[in-house]
């Protein structure tokens, strides 16, 4: 992180204020003293023996040649020192049997603290073949602690000659210290979006655009970085603590998943990258990454390598700052957050990737039945739980085949299997290591919790034994990564075992039965060929079918204008500037919502009907597609959008949504982040006035033709009607479907 602490000391390697134990797991069995080289080697010419571990390996016969050019090189190292231990001396040895001993001309060595004091400065002429020049350290305080050591050699002029050094040593009264290799806290780095970069040098770690930092602090409690590190550990001063703490990564859903790996924070069913509001991209579906710090250039802002700058474009303040309201965020909310920030109320007033209220009615989309207030019910705008019990993988991820190959083509095609077992099958070919991944897209293969079968699959013909390996959710993976009972491979599939033929696997039983039921999730499996002892070598296994016994159904939100809102969060589903409230309903009968739920379900008391019917979308040309989404609504061939007569764009060519609720802010009129009003500028009443009704064809704010009553007493489906409803030009009184003229 650029911070001045290597990472080998640093406790937060990333600067995002969460201490590296919390994003990586340690084994600190073997640690104490140590002695590193660091990666930070300069040299002025070109190294010819570029391992500079040589240097402190312990062994006089090995070292390291250089060539500098009459120039100079500088090794860096970390020296920690445990408890009672001291030196006092350092000593620089020449390399037993080198010819070149009189390129180095001498040298010079700093040692500095963890704060960045210099504890020791002093130089010596070069070291004499077979031993070595030393410097006194005694007097200086070189105790118990780590140190950062810079060694710089600078060579003579002689042509032909280059540098060469044995070992480097610290000594105490004569005694060398021993360094056996590192001796540091081995790390088991974790990478939960799989992106190359561990999640302790990750300033993004679920890929979502928003940075741990942000996600990993409270909306209304949030405390920017200081750019102060006082003890020199490389912890920001602002989140220290009571000594050493970091930051406690919050849960906005309590799903058992921190914000900092949930894609979805708030468990709406719309991902987190789809609710960030900043004008960047909504999607995520490469990865590049100019600086290395783990944020995608898509969302690095003008400058995609300005290094670790932990809440980067995410805050509209400076290291050092504060948060004083909800401006300071360059992250949308769903307009009912105050400008102070003093009405957060966890997931349902908040930042709208952390608010599962999407209209603001103060009802939690998971328990609201109309998530944008407009009067249809979420399951007549497409959020249904998919119809998918049987559990059977259902799409092919990738498919690699290794030769021999069967001849027959039909058992070539991976898509044999997906579904249920029916006698069609894909082989794999026969050779090891041929493997394919399978996905279920409508649910998820979860564990139990009991002894019975999770997942089944069937091999069929062989026998031929197939290891298995799962790819589980960023929270099942941290939870793996903890109790280290799974090995990943690279792609982040974990190995549960070599299985053979048609075999039932029970994921507690393999993990030791140390999760709660439904506790684990994974969205794909892999099958490795690791035999081939079938009836036919060129075959090799066969597969029929893969089942998620135990499985979690997932709602699958439907998008009709693909506008990156699903349409049960979206006023307008079609896009073309009319509300969904408005298009739902016939002109001459419309309900004006009254701003009132008394049964505290989200649906609006003008449109529950008997109970709970919310309003049944109207199909004005019969053509099968209801006018919420129909870009045509009276098929007279001009679109939805160029009739609407309100002065506002008659097209759509770009979608920009600064409030989030899927109406473009052409359309929005004068305050493009109003929020959640069902029907926006369409109507010229407010929601919950009694004196109000849409009664006249002036409450619409939309065109009509000349021949519709003030009184709307005249409406007649598509012959008398608003302008995007009325497909009689010549106002004939025939529909211009039927009229020849």
């Amino acid at each position: 992180d650029g911070d001045a602490v290597p990472d080998v000391l640093d406790i937060d390697d990333d600067n995002d204020g969460i201490i590296d134990t919390l994003e990586a797991n340690f084994d600190t069995s073997a640690s104490g003293l140590f002695f590193q080289s660091t990666d930070a080697l300069t040299f002025s010419g070109t190294m010819t023996l570029p391992n500079a571990n040589n240097t402190i390996d312990g062994n006089i016969d090995s070292g390291i040649i250089f060539n500098t050019d009459d120039g100079e090189a500088v090794f860096n190292y970390i020296l920690v020192l445990g408890e009672n231990q001291t030196v006092n001396t350092f000593e620089l040895f020449g390399l037993v049997g080198g010819d070149d001993l009189e390129a180095i001309r001498d040298y010079d060595l700093e040692i500095t603290d963890t704060s960045g004091n210099v504890v020791f400065s002093g130089s010596a002429s070069s070291p004499t073949e077979l031993g070595s020049n030393s410097l006194d350290l005694s007097g200086f305080s070189l105790g118990e602690g780590a140190y950062s050591v810079a060694l710089t050699v600078r060579t003579t002029t002689a042509a032909g000659t280059d540098g060469e050094i044995a070992e480097v040593r610290f000594t105490n009264n004569g005694t060398p210290l021993v360094f056996s290799g590192v001796t540091a806290p081995v790390v088991i780095d974790r990478d939960s979006d799989l992106d190359g970069i561990s999640d302790r040098l990750d300033i993004d770690s679920d890929n979502d655009g928003i940075t741990d930092n942000v996600e990993a602090q409270a909306t209304d409690d949030f405390i920017v970085a200081s750019g102060v590190d006082s003890d020199g550990d490389g912890l920001d001063d602002a989140f220290e603590g009571m000594g050493d703490e970091g930051l406690t990564p919050v849960d906005t859903d309590s799903d058992g998943t921190v914000d900092v790996l949930d894609a979805d924070s708030d468990n709406d069913g719309v991902f987190d990258v789809a609710e960030r509001g900043d004008g960047q991209p909504t999607t995520n579906a490469t990865f590049e990454d100019a600086d290395g710090d783990g944020l995608d250039d898509d969302f690095e802002g003008a400058d995609a390598n300005d290094g670790f700058n932990v809440f980067d474009e995410n805050l509209n303040v400076e290291i050092g700052g504060n948060i004083t309201g909800s401006g300071d965020f360059n992250l949308a909310d769903t307009g009912t957050l105050a400008e102070d920030l003093s009405n957060v109320d966890g997931t349902t007033v908040n930042l709208e990737f952390r608010d599962n209220d999407t209209d603001g009615d103060g009802i939690s989309d998971l328990d609201d039945i109309d998530d944008d207030n407009d009067g249809i019910l979420d399951v007549d705008e497409g959020l249904v739980v998919a119809d998918n019990s049987d559990g059977f993988a259902d799409v092919v991820i990738d498919f690699r085949p290794a030769a021999p190959l069967p001849t027959d083509s039909a058992n070539t095609d991976p898509m044999n299997a997906l579904g249920a077992t029916n006698g069609s099958f894909v082989s794999l070919g026969g050779g090891l290591g041929a493997a394919i991944d399978l996905g279920f897209t409508d649910n998820l293969l979860i564990n139990s919790g009991d002894t019975s079968a999770d997942l089944r699959f069937v091999e069929i013909g062989g026998p031929e034994d197939l290891e298995v390996r799962l790819l589980p959710t960023a929270a099942t993976r941290i939870l793996l990564d903890t109790q280290g009972l799974l090995t990943p491979d690279a792609d982040g599939y974990y190995s549960i075992g070599i299985f053979g033929d048609t075999d039932v696997i029970d994921l507690d039983a393999i993990t030791n039965s140390v999760f709660a039921a439904g506790q684990l999730e994974f969205s794909a499996v892999r099958f490795v060929s690791v035999s081939t002892g079938g009836s036919s070598a060129a075959a090799g296994p066969d597969l029929d079918s893969v089942e998620a016994l135990s499985n979690r159904l997932l709602p699958v939100p439907r998008d009709s204008d693909e506008d990156g809102i699903a349409d049960h969060l979206d006023l307008d589903s079609d896009n073309d500037g009319i509300t969904d409230n408005v298009e739902a309903q016939a002109t001459d009968n419309f309900i004006v919502a009254s701003g009132m739920d008394s049964d505290g379900d989200g649906l609006d008391d003008a449109f529950e009907g008997t109970g709970d019917e919310g309003l049944a979308p109207v199909d004005t040309d019969g053509d099968g597609t209801v006018d919420v989404l129909d870009e045509d609504s009276d098929n007279d061939g001009v679109l939805d959008i160029a009739e609407r007569g309100d002065g506002q764009p008659t097209t759509n060519a770009t979608f920009e949504d600064a409030d989030g609720d899927g109406l473009d802010d052409d359309f929005e009129g004068a305050d493009a982040n109003d929020g959640f009003n069902v029907f926006d500028e369409n109507l010229n009443v407010a929601v919950g006035d009694a004196a109000d009704a849409v009664d006249t064809a002036s409450d619409f704010n939309l065109s009509d033709t000349s021949t519709l009553a003030e009184d709307l007493s005249n409406v007649d489906g598509t012959t008398v009607n608003l302008g995007f409803r009325d497909n009689d030009t010549d106002n004939d009184g025939v529909s211009d479907i039927d009229d020849i003229d």
